[in-house]
């Protein structure tokens, strides 16, 4: 698993937090828009979804080999920087990459060849800055078999060209008559706004508040490319990353060699949700939030934690919530639980996991 997500970009943190407002007021204001014919149904909406997804997914077949240098910047919760790095991507296929990470004054080498994957020791990452890479290479994911998704169009224009907002939400998983879980509270609708004209993204929003843009698009091969990235959280600049350099590349196997005896298996691991509850030890109940009590709200927030090699809550962020109010409730609860320690062949390692808190008024 990588465990990089990284960012930066050109011009001041208040100048894109304007362009944001004002591409998100452009995109958003469906009712001011010059009128654009939609999609006729759900076949045609995936079809665009699919088509932007070849058009902006840096690491496919048809992309070919290519070296990348990116800059980045991150940010905490108040929009004060709280780090800065660079971003180095050598691929030749899914099954032979190279990436070299500064962060914080630290270097992490991933190398993936072979039908091995190795990295140095990782350093600590915030969540925030993983969905950096994702907002890179992968800008619009494939959409789950489960729940299934419902897709919705609202037409609109960016920059004076014909753009439309695919709105994607989850629906409820019914089997039998019986709601086995209602994702839409927790998880909430994305958003991917493309220009028409090339199936281009130019925005993409996921709950509960988060915003990516992206900007300084350039051609690569059959490719469009974001050189400037940013990502912001209710409204504050979390990270950003600019591309300062891509092209080409002829590789050779010795590209793919590590350099040092340090390289060994990566020590952090993804783990389902349903076997991480299986390993905590004690858990400290969250607080309901008064505003969300008066108003009997209910919903379930997905957090997405680090534990640590001792089982401590290492960092946690909401991956998915109803509210601002049931997210830091939510967080503040979780970074106080206790685990197990994770095992991997006899020795502890951190591990990466959702943990679903709910809260349901009374």
């Amino acid at each position: 698993m990588s465990i990089f997500r990284l960012n930066r970009a050109s011009c001041s943190r208040h100048a894109i937090y304007i362009g944001i407002v004002l591409a998100g007021s452009a995109l958003f204001a469906v009712g001011r828009a010059a009128p654009v014919p939609p999609p006729s149904d759900a076949t045609e909406l995936k079809k665009l979804l699919d088509t932007a997804r070849d058009k902006t997914k840096l690491e496919s077949p048809s992309t070919g080999a290519f070296h990348l240098h990116a800059t980045f910047e991150t940010f905490d919760k108040n929009g004060k920087p709280d780090g800065s790095g660079e971003l180095a991507i050598w691929w030749d296929g899914h099954e032979r990459v190279k990436r070299i990470v500064t962060y914080r004054g630290l270097t992490q080498t991933l190398i993936k060849a072979h039908g091995s994957f190795t990295s140095s020791e990782p350093f600590r990452s915030s969540l925030s800055e993983r969905y950096l890479l994702d907002a890179l290479l992968n800008p619009v994911p494939h959409l789950p078999s489960q729940p299934k998704i419902a897709l919705e169009y609202k037409p609109t224009t960016l920059g004076g060209l014909p753009a439309g907002c695919i709105i994607a939400t989850p629906q409820p998983m019914v089997v039998g008559g019986k709601v086995l879980r209602d994702p839409t509270p927790a998880g909430g609708a994305h958003a991917y706004c493309l220009t028409l004209e090339d199936s281009t993204l130019r925005l993409a929003k996921a709950p509960p508040d988060k915003t990516i843009t992206y900007n300084g698009l350039e051609p690569f091969g059959d490719k469009s490319v974001a050189h400037r990235i940013s990502i912001t959280e209710e409204k504050t600049v979390r990270a950003k990353l600019e591309i300062d350099s891509m092209a080409p590349w002829d590789p050779v196997d010795s590209d793919f060699i590590p350099q040092t005896s340090a390289l060994h298996t990566p020590s952090i691991e993804d783990v389902p949700a349903g076997v991480a509850e299986g390993m905590v030890i004690s858990k400290v109940p969250p607080v309901y939030p008064e505003i969300e009590r008066v108003k009997r709200a209910s919903g379930t927030v997905i957090v997405s934690a680090i534990i640590s090699r001792d089982g401590a809550v290492a960092d946690a962020e909401a991956a998915s919530s109803p509210s601002a109010g049931f997210s830091q409730a939510a967080i503040t609860a979780v970074k106080q639980w206790r685990y197990r320690p994770y095992l991997l062949d006899g020795q502890p390692v951190e591990v990466m996991t959702n943990v679903f808190v709910n809260f349901v008024a009374h």
